[in-house]
């Protein structure tokens, strides 16, 4: 598994970048899931994913940052129409959208630089 190889390295440098803020125990969980989807993504798709180019790698991140902000407005939507969720619960579920696409634009401006 190569990914293996450079995950506890990539999780460190995540965990040095992230607000000092950041919870340990959030931060676990977050690293335990995402080592379970990539042992996944391994047993699925095996290394070739590391064989493919970097602009199109890039581009599966902007389907996802797409993703985010699909499902943010799904849950808008489902916000809107329940009056239990408050209004500090919509804007963060507001500012997920606004966070996928501030990432995709990202990507779209990395991608366009390395082609």
């Amino acid at each position: 598994m190569l990914y293996k190889n450079h995950f506890e390295i990539f999780m460190q440098k995540l965990l040095e970048n992230l607000p000092d803020e950041v919870a340990e125990s959030d931060f676990s969980e977050f690293k335990k899931e995402l080592d379970e989807k990539m042992i996944k993504g391994h047993n699925e798709h095996g290394d070739g994913v590391f064989d493919r180019k970097l602009s199109e790698i890039l581009k599966e991140i902007t389907f996802e940052a797409i993703d985010l902000t699909g499902w943010s407005l799904v849950a808008e939507v489902v916000a809107k129409n329940d009056s239990n969720i408050s209004e500090d619960i919509k804007k963060e579920i507001m500012d997920i959208a606004i966070d996928g696409f501030s990432n995709w634009l990202r990507l779209k401006k990395i991608i366009n630089k390395i082609n």
